[in-house]
């Protein structure tokens, strides 16, 4: 089984949004939310070659961290029950009872969740608290909260294979949280030699760190026909946090266009794309690709 490709091609689908149709600009989504029923999104990448790793190094349990309403948790915990893995969950704070559908999910899964203090969920890169996990629930691989290590860099480096190849895409836009998405998908589109601007929109407060967490993962030299940015002024109040005027957009964005968005991510993608089009950031002609990268809706 190769973990690093999907079970169902992601589709491209056009955008037929006529505010901007003057502009004759063309808005196509790469629907990485359809490749797998429980693993939609860029989670499937991300987190394929690190339970390969797990896998070859004949390990039988990963363990990774998220919160009490984790996309990160909830795929990991499917993933793993794929490639016949056991699961540790380690959730910031209290776990909810009864259990939220994430966490209710990622438990039938066969996922084991067990509380962390916020305290210790920030000591969770520390090679100390790591030994005392390991004393806890004895042989584990390690997964990073979010799957970002550079396995999740290279996983994330395939999404450029869906892109297609000679298709034209001035603009890739797509949800920013680790960095570790967009990094690998800059890493691609260099490989491949492609032209471009890659924009990630970041989905918490002062995203502005995450230019140094891409920076760190890109694997070539900065080419100037392939420039990226974030925006970081999108965020609605931060991570997982949302304002009545982005609730309101994310119903709109699913009656209009029958796609399924939410808040956290996609939402957020989209309400940033309007507001960059009718603010004549984006030039006319521009051809833009989203990627939706999934989430609970």
């Amino acid at each position: 089984m190769h973990l690093l490709l999907p079970f169902q091609a992601p589709p491209v689908e056009c955008l037929d949004w006529e505010e901007f149709a003057a502009q004759d600009i063309v808005i196509k989504l790469l629907r990485l939310d359809l490749v797998h029923p429980d693993v939609g999104g860029n989670k499937w990448f991300k987190l394929g070659p690190g339970l390969q790793q797990a896998k070859m190094e004949q390990h039988k349990t990963v363990l990774s961290f998220g919160g009490a309403y984790s996309n990160h948790l909830r795929a990991l915990s499917a993933v793993a029950k794929i490639c016949g893995l056991q699961s540790i969950g380690m959730v910031r704070g209290e776990i909810p009872q009864p259990l939220n559908r994430v966490l209710q999910f990622a438990a039938a899964q066969g996922m084991v969740l067990h509380p962390l203090t916020r305290g210790d969920y920030r000591r969770r890169d520390d090679p100390e608290f790591q030994v005392q996990l390991s004393a806890r629930f004895g042989s584990f691989y390690l997964l990073p909260a979010g799957g970002g290590n550079r396995l999740g860099v290279t996983g994330a480096e395939r999404i450029v294979d869906w892109l297609g190849q000679g298709s034209r895409s001035d603009w890739v836009v797509m949800a920013c949280g680790t960095g570790t998405t967009m990094a690998g998908v800059i890493n691609g589109l260099a490989s491949a030699e492609r032209a471009g601007q890659v924009v990630g929109v970041a989905v918490l407060k002062a995203g502005g760190f995450l230019v140094d967490e891409v920076s760190r993962w890109l694997s070539l030299p900065p080419d100037p026909k392939l420039r990226w940015h974030i925006e970081t002024g999108f965020a609605h109040g931060g991570f997982g946090k949302s304002s009545a005027d982005l609730d309101e957009f994310v119903g709109w964005f699913r009656n209009r266009f029958g796609i399924p968005t939410e808040p956290v991510y996609t939402g957020k993608v989209f309400y940033a794309l309007r507001q960059l089009l009718r603010a004549g950031t984006i030039p006319p002609g521009t051809d833009i690709t989203v990627l939706h990268t999934g989430g609970v809706h």
